[in-house]
């Protein structure tokens, strides 16, 4: 693609206005998806930073019955007046081009972020237009998050660098990199280290925060770090469950998430205090 704009000159998206210098310099967060309340409140009480709410037996980015989204959004209330502030964001997949249509507009305002997969979206024009269709749709104050898929060849649309440079010029601030076909090949795997590294670096260029997910293992990590692959978010389903994506979410797997992501954390905090 031509005419890349620099960040600067970026037009803010209608949503929320988050700094992206602020946020490029936070240490990894991470997001763990869920299908119900059950769910939501066992990833919420490891600590985890973003609860993505997505239906996983349908889909990369299924959604779930709306009125999940507004419970969720009951509960975070609650917890908020608590605490005096949430410790966690909310974030709502909205499937496909037809399910977001239908759906994008039940998202309660609460919600930090939502996404709607690209599939099928072979050209700029579409995936402009898709990504219109779902901001006229979704409350003001949440952020709609570009969606590029590692196998795009699988689901007929444009490869996550076209994803990532358009989501730039558009003004978007954050993307998710994610795998469209669920058979357990990792985004790792589909795309190849070098390219993802020169992923991360256009994202970095562009001053975009970006989730890296798709059949993400804690073992990924090491080689993340290794190859000098900073994404700003880890996005985990399947390795976080007892048996694989499908099934229930495993209290043992995230307290293994939640203490390797508490220590990298601390580990960040160090070195941006020495």
């Amino acid at each position: 693609m031509t005419n890349r704009t620099p960040p600067e000159n970026i037009l803010p998206q209608p949503g929320r206005d988050r700094d992206s210098q602020t946020v490029l310099a936070a240490p990894m967060a991470w997001l763990v998806s869920v299908r119900n309340e059950v769910e939501f409140s066992l990833a919420a009480s490891y600590g985890v930073d973003i609860v993505d709410f997505k239906e996983p037996r349908k889909g990369a980015l299924a959604p779930v019955d709306p009125q999940i989204w507004q419970q969720a959004a009951r509960l975070q209330s609650s917890t908020s007046a608590a605490t005096d502030s949430a410790a966690f964001e909310l974030s709502a997949a909205l499937g496909e081009r037809s399910d977001m249509l239908q759906i994008a507009s039940s998202v309660p305002p609460s919600f930090a972020f939502a996404k709607v997969g690209p599939s099928q979206c072979d050209s700029p024009q579409d995936l402009l237009q898709l990504w219109d269709d779902a901001a006229q749709r979704l409350p003001a104050s949440v952020e709609l998050v570009a969606v590029a898929y590692a196998d795009y060849g699988n689901a007929a649309c444009l490869p996550p660098e076209e994803v990532f440079e358009l989501a730039s010029q558009r003004g978007m601030k954050r993307c998710l990199l994610d795998t469209f076909t669920k058979t357990g090949v990792a985004t790792l795997d589909a795309l190849g280290i070098e390219r993802l590294r020169r992923l991360a670096t256009l994202a970095r260029s562009r001053g975009i925060w970006w989730t890296l997910a798709g059949s993400i293992k804690l073992s990924h990590l090491e080689q993340l770090l290794a190859n000098r692959i900073d994404p700003h978010c880890i996005g985990i389903r399947g390795d976080a469950c007892d048996q694989n994506r499908t099934s229930s979410l495993s209290s043992e797997r995230l307290k293994l998430w939640s203490d390797t992501m508490g220590k990298r954390k601390a580990i960040a905090a160090d070195d941006a205090a020495s």
